[in-house]
Parts: C-alpha cells; sequence; structure tokens
C-alpha cells in the first residue's frame, strides 16, 4: 500500500505535485508547437480565445479548491469538537471518581489513567497510520468492572453511584 504517502510533509507532495504537472504541460507545448503551427498554416494571434479557456478552468479550479477547503476546514472541526468533548469526559469522570472511598478511588483512577494513556500512545498512532485501534476494550472493560463493584455504605456515598449502570 501506498502509507508512505503519510508520512510525506503536506507543503512538499504540493511541491512535487505542482512541478509534475508543470512539466508535463511545458514539455507537451515545447513536443507539439511546431507541428500545431505547421498545420493550420495561419499567422493570426488565437490568444482571445485561449483567454477565455483559461479564465473558465480557472474559475473552476478556484470553485473546486474553495469547496474541498470547506470540507477540510468541517472536518477539522467536527474532529476537535469529538476530541474537546472525550477530553471534558474524562476530566468530569475523574472528578468524580475522586470523590469515592479508598481503595475504589485509588483503582478507578488507574484504570482512567490507563484508558488515556492508551489513546495517546496507542491508539493516535495507529490511526494516523491509517489502522482502527481496538485495544482499549480491555481497559474499558476493567473500568466498568472495578465502577460496578463499587457498594455504597452510607447514604452519602449512594449518591455518587451513577444511575445509569
Amino acid at each position: 500500500m501506498i502509507r508512505w504517502l503519510y508520512f510525506v510533509p503536506l507543503w512538499f507532495s504540493g511541491l512535487i505535485t505542482v512541478l509534475v504537472f508543470c512539466a508535463f504541460g511545458i514539455t507537451g507545448l515545447v513536443a507539439t508547437r511546431r507541428s500545431v503551427l505547421s498545420l493550420h498554416h495561419v499567422n493570426v494571434s488565437y490568444n482571445d480565445i485561449v483567454g477565455y479557456y483559461f479564465g473558465a478552468i480557472t474559475l473552476l479550479y478556484g470553485i473546486t479548491l474553495g469547496l474541498l477547503m470547506v470540507g477540510d476546514w468541517t472536518t477539522l472541526t467536527e474532529t476537535q469538537e469529538k476530541v474537546d468533548h472525550e477530553a471534558s469526559t474524562l476530566a468530569a469522570f475523574y472528578l468524580d471518581v475522586s470523590r469515592y472511598p479508598e481503595p475504589h478511588r485509588g483503582r478507578l483512577q488507574n484504570d482512567l489513567r490507563r484508558y488515556t494513556r492508551e489513546v495517546i500512545d496507542v491508539a493516535w498512532p495507529e490511526q494516523q497510520n491509517g489502522i482502527i485501534p481496538r485495544g482499549n476494550v480491555a481497559n474499558v472493560a476493567t473500568l466498568a468492572n472495578d465502577l460496578a463493584a463499587f457498594e455504597p455504605a452510607s447514604e452519602e456515598q449512594e449518591d455518587l453511584t451513577p444511575r445509569d449502570l
């Protein structure tokens, strides 16, 4: 596959793309100029007609580029919102868990730290390489089991337990 393409800097791939297409166009122009002039046998300039074509192509290119940028910006914004939501949910959950009595508090906080480290150190690099991460299921299951294992000893601790479980 072409996974190496993900690691090429964007500015470099853009530069190479522009250079390759410009070289192809200039080579075609130089190679066909004499044969095209000999076919027409006319010394009239066709720049006016060519100008209209260039204008139309430039307009199409500009609209396409603008739509691509809007699509990329939308994807970036949606991704940022999802990351922010997960981070704030983890922070709120960590604060909620910090009110639990020991030893449950320490165990749940360690589970949350382990989950977060797994996401940052393993899942994100896998996604960058085009792999869908599946390894954090065990951490979530451990967290759920440790959370379900908490039995409140008083009415005050009963307010700490989640009602949706």
